[in-house]
């Protein structure tokens, strides 16, 4: 019988002093990790952050943390999945999540989130560092969402989302949602990535939560190459895209919400 979930570090939503550290099970050459079935799709959370609680004293803040790194590229790691979470938090603490893929590595999701959830205390990072392998996008409303980290392209690795045939519906850098913090996405170095999107392309954006959110992200990439929609159902493409139009309800407290976007296709397609 398949476990239908596997968590790669969590700390459950209790707690508010809680921490987790890391476990890396594909680390060794050999290791294999089957997740999921086409028919019951699992969640992967690497690094995933539950808690909302506090102590109830103003001194004592949320100190709880996940820190979760699954090394995949020497082994095999093969998954069916509803979700993929490196680096989550879910209102509180700090989470930190880090996704090695190998040639070993095939992955199929409806949604992948990288580094995403803000909070008062730091919120998650997450790196997705990509040595071979292959991640796909299946189901409705399919989405690549960035908040605060990097993705990695080892040399000669060339790293595409989506089809010409089978597009990507959304692709989100330096996306928050979380009605705090900044998602300061992200730090693109490696060789060669190629996305085709068919719905949506957002560099920094903040969703309309809060009134508090900050998103900044450049994408200035020289060998990337962009397909937006076609020409039956254009796309949307938002760099700098800010949300918010919410308040603090306290005349003294402003909004101080904001998005910065860069995309630089000067060297790029």
């Amino acid at each position: 019988m398949r476990r239908m979930w596997i968590n790669l570090v969590w700390v459950g939503s209790p707690t508010w002093a809680g921490r987790a550290e890391q476990w890396q099970p594909g680390a060794g050459r050999g290791s294999t990790v089957d997740v999921g079935t086409l028919a019951s799709p699992a969640t992967l959370n690497i690094g995933w952050n539950e808690s909302t609680g506090s102590s109830g004293y103003s001194s004592y803040a949320n100190t709880s943390s996940a820190i979760g790194v699954l090394d995949a590229a020497h082994g095999t790691l093969t998954a069916q999945l509803s979700a993929l979470n490196v680096g989550l938090t879910a209102g509180r603490g700090t989470a930190n999540g880090t996704l090695i893929m190998g040639a070993g590595t095939a992955i199929t999701t409806a949604a992948a989130n990288i580094g995403m959830g803000g909070t008062t205390e730091g919120g998650a990072t997450g790196t997705l560092e990509v040595r071979g392998g292959s991640m796909s996008f299946a189901g409705t409303d399919t989405s690549l969402n960035f908040g605060s980290g990097s993705l990695t392209i080892a040399d000669g690795v060339d790293f595409t989302v989506g089809s010409a045939a089978d597009r990507l519906g959304h692709l989100r850098i330096g996306y928050n949602v979380s009605g705090v913090d900044l998602a300061d996405a992200i730090d693109l170095t490696g060789d060669q990535f190629t996305a085709y999107v068919g719905d949506e392309l957002s560099v920094g954006r903040v969703a309309n939560v809060g009134w508090q959110s900050r998103a900044k992200a450049a994408w200035c990439w020289a060998r990337t190459a962009w397909s937006m929609s076609v020409l039956a159902s254009p796309a949307t493409l938002n760099i700098g895209w800010n949300e918010s139009t919410g308040s603090s309800g306290y005349s003294s407290y402003a909004n101080t919400s904001s998005a910065i976007g860069l995309l630089d296709a000067a060297h790029g397609t």
